[in-house]
């Protein structure tokens, strides 16, 4: 998006995040993990040591000519790409273990090399639209609006698990993320590294928090007085942070005293992959045997309008909405919607049809207790072990031991909950009364976090206008004045968007606050 590189770290699922390039760890004889055998391609083979059943290797027809396994110590040949077929993202197998390299030092210096070379594989211009996966009409950037899109590469915490760098664990960690720091600059990409276990998520953030002490980089976000941002000697990613120290530093505040609640728009799935709307709309009609100009018309309607006329052309018109679902719900989640389950937040609201926030954060939970979980509970299994999503609300009830997420304009899973035409939009401004309650109580309340969301939606614009006005009008009565309208004019969200915001700052100002991730450098 412009913005400077960076080295991003979520807990998750490595084989759900969409990614450009997956690096997987394996031993010399491409013995895998069997947790990542989805990236393995179809039919792996049994592992060749004991337990055969926890390791997996590659399918022979996927390795590159006379590559077979048995790489040894000759670190050249390293990393192997898998030849997968229109596969996406492109996966490459590493060595990790202590029976090649000796040393923390030799492990993190042999990722590196791998990530350059990944990094410099010759391939299709990686570009994107403003994609809106799992969308409505009224969410999201114009379609038209491209962007040279940055190369993510995504890689797991390598080495200290089966490769045998338990005993390094420190130092694994304290070398390998100054590296990747140092490696995603150079190279120009942005390099995910993905945790699976809450505790290992925790160790890698207290040494990031470690490196930036010792960097003289100091956030007070417990009520004292120095804010501000000291870099180190050419610290170019302090100086891009700086004008936005306070904004980050209040942020923090909110999240650690539980006043956040995440309002997720089409952006924040936009590189899973899925169409934009004018894309999916083109697309039902197409199979729906309109022309062409007939199709040209359609995309200068309003979308709600447009959708209405495709839909009077489908035999079924419930096959509409399944076709809808189906298409926006993308078989991966993107690493904005990782980062934002990551934060562990209890509540977020969206207008989003698509799963991909549901799985982010159900996918930090394998293999986790729950905090407050009991094998008795609908969200555990009989071990305690987290089992399912979060709750959907209004589709299922809220539990204490679960997060939960509204899905304002329905969810891909039940596609005859979603909200498409101008007349399902009606429906849902007469019908959506606890919903709309619900997002005025966390504007009352707490503080919306706007996360790839465009501020289009009207029904959105009107539960906020109405806000504003209640405090206005608490504010001009008896009651109330002075000290009241101070509190009156506090924001009730921070909208962080791709792109300037231009007058639409000027439209909020008192009620939303903006900032954006696009930079110069």
């Amino acid at each position: 998006m412009g913005t400077p590189c960076s080295l991003i770290v979520v807990q998750g699922d490595l084989t759900q995040l969409a990614v450009d390039d997956v690096l997987v760890p394996c031993d010399a004889d491409l013995n895998v993990n069997i947790g990542y055998a989805g990236l393995l391609g179809r039919n792996p083979r049994d592992g060749t040591f004991f337990p055969q059943h926890s390791y997996v290797r590659p399918h022979e027809s996927l390795l590159p000519v006379g590559v077979d396994g048995g790489y040894g110590n000759q670190e050249t040949f390293w990393p192997i790409r898998l030849q997968l077929p229109e596969a996406h993202p492109r996966v490459w197998l590493l060595d990790t273990t202590t029976d090649t390299h000796h040393s923390a030092h030799d492990l993190v210096a042999a990722v590196v090399r791998a990530l350059e070379v990944i990094a410099g594989s010759s391939e299709e211009v990686i570009a994107s639209g403003s994609k809106l996966a799992g969308n409505g009409p009224d969410d999201g950037q114009s379609s038209s609006t491209e962007h040279a899109k940055t190369r993510t590469i995504a890689l797991p915490l390598v080495g200290v698990k089966a490769g045998g760098f338990g005993g390094q664990y420190a130092d694994v960690l304290d070398e390998l993320l100054s590296e990747l720091e140092l490696a995603s600059a150079r190279c120009g990409v942005d390099i995910v590294l993905v945790t699976r276990e809450r505790a290992d998520f925790a160790a890698v953030q207290h040494v990031r928090n470690a490196r930036l002490s010792a960097m003289q980089v100091h956030v007070s976000v417990d009520g004292g007085d120095d804010q501000k941002l000291r870099s180190g000697p050419g610290d170019s990613a302090s100086e891009w942070v700086q004008p936005y120290i306070d904004l980050v530093t209040d942020l923090a505040k909110k999240v650690q005293h539980g006043e956040a609640v995440l309002f997720i728009g089409a952006g924040a799935s936009a590189d899973a992959g899925g169409p934009n709307w004018s894309e999916l709309l083109d697309d039902q009609a197409l199979e729906a045997g309109f022309s062409e100009a007939e199709r040209k018309e359609l995309l200068g309607m309003d979308p709600r309008d447009a959708a209405i006329v495709i839909a009077s052309r489908v035999p079924v018109p419930s096959d509409f909405a399944d076709r809808i679902a189906k298409a926006v719900n993308t078989p991966t989640y993107s690493v904005t919607q990782a980062l934002l389950a990551s934060l562990d937040l209890p509540e977020a609201i969206t207008t989003n049809y698509d799963t991909q926030y549901e799985r982010a954060v159900a996918s930090r939970f394998l293999g986790a207790r729950i905090p407050g979980s009991s094998a008795t509970s609908s969200s555990s299994d009989s071990t305690g072990q987290a089992s399912s999503r979060p709750s959907v609300l209004p589709l299922e009830q809220a539990e204490r031991s679960r997060p939960w997420v509204l899905k304002m304009h329905g969810d891909a899973d039940h596609p005859g909950s979603i909200v498409l035409t101008r007349h399902d939009y009606m429906r849902f401004d007469r019908d959506s009364g606890p919903s709309a309650a619900v997002v005025q109580s966390r504007m009352l309340t707490g503080h919306l976090i706007f996360v790839g969301y465009s501020l289009t939606d009207a029904n959105v614009i009107r539960l906020a206008r109405e806000v504003q006005r209640f405090r206005e009008a608490y504010v001009g009565g008896e009651v109330g004045l002075g000290a009241g309208r101070e509190s009156a004019s506090k924001v009730v969200g921070t909208v962080i968007g791709a792109y300037p915001p231009g007058l639409r700052e000027d439209l909020w100002r008192g009620t939303l606050r903006f900032t954006h991730l696009e930079a110069d450098s």
